[in-house]
């Protein structure tokens, strides 16, 4: 940028203003860098100190951005989870939307990701408006193996003000995230675009108003005719009779019913429970939990398992604490064990049991088991003989405003691959959790690769031996004074089981949600 002689400087000077930080020694950490953030114009003295402090000091020649173009400002490109189809869904779209229900202004980045390693993937983009009609097509061409494409903003094709929905599609397996961004209230979150819509899908939890924390959920019809009805059966956690709301269609192939916390108000405040959506269409569906200063995401599941996994639990551990969700998705009651062992002192804390009803769920926070303690730890989970079970883990720090979820695990591989980590990139630090859920002690190497596919050897102890049940954090997962944008790869011993999340976390910017959580690949 260059500003120009006049009421600011006498004379003209070249002005990168944004991600300054990004580079040591970090001279102003936020104060006025990303400014889309903040959503306001510098002042006359904040523009004279970044021209007087010159080369040295705040202001530098430009360089190329330390994030992918198109990537959403202020939040990092995530990346995606285990699985992939030729065709995804993904039911909430915005553009520049001011959402009436969470509020804020909502933008959505959608990346999308080849999993083929051997060859390039055709994509096309379709988004669809509130009535179904196609309101913009993106042609991404040809993605090479294992490389993403990002859409945000005016790449998305589509007018400002849009809310709607899109229907993503290749000539190979790909998985899409969609990346949601609430710039005006600090908020960030992100859910995985759905592969294997159902006719039946459960959510295991559902919040209204529960300090004001209320679920907006978004249910698409995937069909190719128009659903007759939608209907959304809630289960109190608490227990009771469950309350059965339908939504009469016809909804349109395409379209996205959104179920807000005004639409649930049947439920009533300090509500806690769980969700069963159904319809004579197969759904897709993602779920928004929101007070105004967190945000979650997370998506629908219709296939249980009888064991679950979670790389990471916290309880007391600089402000963040995490919740169990359970819910049963099978025909007959089934007594859940929580299982937790401490990363911290390898032992395994004693289990807690729950009986469920058919679609009922438990949320079971680390504070019930621990107490005060501090916790850094992994989870098992377990049904009885012949259950099916779906789970959600949530992390959040209420002082920080920082929260997300991920989805529990029901199958490991021998390798895991995160296709996105960062160290001391504008803030953002990423964290490699890695569990082996197989039955037998393995090792478990971590490797580093940067943009150009060169090895990044700063990992800190890249190989660790991790007993059955357990995990190994790797935080930050390169030297956090190195800058570093890149990929990582556990791979196991012979036999392992392994599963993995990431967190990429930005606590530079004070009290607001960059925090996000994507759940790592099995090639």
């Amino acid at each position: 940028t260059t500003a120009t002689g006049g009421p600011l400087w006498p004379t003209d000077k070249n002005v990168l203003i944004g991600r300054e930080d990004s580079f040591l020694p970090r001279p102003f950490n936020g104060l006025i860098d990303e400014v889309a953030i903040y959503s306001r114009a510098l002042s006359a003295s904040e523009l004279r100190s970044i021209v007087a402090a010159g080369a040295s000091g705040m202001c530098r020649p430009g360089t190329t951005p330390t994030t992918p173009p198109g990537t959403p400002p202020g939040t990092p490109p995530s990346a995606p989870p285990i699985g992939g189809s030729n065709t995804i869904y993904v039911p909430i779209v915005r553009n520049s939307f001011a959402d009436p229900n969470l509020g804020g202004t909502w933008a959505t980045g959608l990346q999308v990701f080849n999993l083929d390693r051997s060859r390039a993937v055709n994509v096309n983009v379709r988004l669809l408006n509130r009535s179904g009609a196609q309101a913009g097509i993106v042609g991404l061409g040809a993605i090479p193996g294992n490389q993403s494409r990002t859409l945000f903003g005016t790449s998305l094709s589509v007018p400002d003000d849009f809310t709607g929905s899109a229907v993503i599609s290749g000539d190979g397996p790909i998985v899409v995230i969609a990346n949601q961004l609430v710039q005006d209230l600090g908020l960030s979150a992100s859910y995985n675009g759905v592969g294997a819509p159902a006719t039946k899908v459960h959510v295991p939890l559902v919040l209204r108003e529960v300090e004001g924390m209320s679920t907006a959920l978004y249910v698409q019809n995937t069909g190719s005719t128009n659903a007759n009805q939608i209907t959304i059966t809630v289960q109190p956690l608490a227990g009771g009779s469950p309350v059965v709301m339908t939504f009469s269609g016809p909804h349109a192939p395409g379209t996205t019913l959104e179920a807000t916390k005004q639409s649930l108000a049947q439920l009533g405040n300090d509500f806690q429970g769980s969700a069963v959506i159904e319809s004579d269409q197969p759904l897709a569906v993602a779920v928004n939990h929101s007070n105004g200063r967190s945000l979650t995401a997370s998506t629908g599941q219709s296939v249980g398992a009888g064991t679950l996994y979670g790389p990471l639990v916290l309880n007391n551990n600089g402000g963040f604490g995490s919740t169990v969700a359970v819910q049963n998705v099978g025909s007959s009651s089934t007594q859940v064990t929580i299982s937790v062992r401490n990363s911290l002192t390898g032992t395994t804390l004693p289990a807690v049991q729950r009986t469920l009803a058919p679609g009922a769920a438990a949320n079971v926070p680390m504070n019930e088991i621990v107490g005060t303690d501090r916790l850094v730890g992994s989870v098992t989970v377990s049904a009885g003989s012949g259950g099916s079970i779906i789970g959600l883990v949530t992390q959040s720090n209420p002082t920080s405003n920082q929260a997300t979820a991920y989805t529990l695990f029901s199958a490991g591989s021998a390798t895991v691959f995160a296709p996105l980590v960062q160290t001391a990139n504008s803030g953002w630090n990423t964290g490699f959790q890695v569990q082996n859920v197989g039955s037998g002690e393995v090792t478990v190497t971590v490797t580093v690769k940067d943009g150009a596919g060169n090895n990044v050897d700063l990992v800190s102890r890249p190989t660790r031996t991790i007993a059955p049940g357990a995990s190994e954090t790797w935080f930050p997962v390169t030297d956090p004074f190195q800058r570093v944008i890149g990929s990582a790869t556990a791979t196991g011993s012979t036999g392992a089981q392994l599963v993995g999340i990431v967190n990429q976390i930005n606590v530079e910017f004070g009290a607001v949600d960059f925090f996000t959580t994507y759940e790592a690949i099995s090639p």
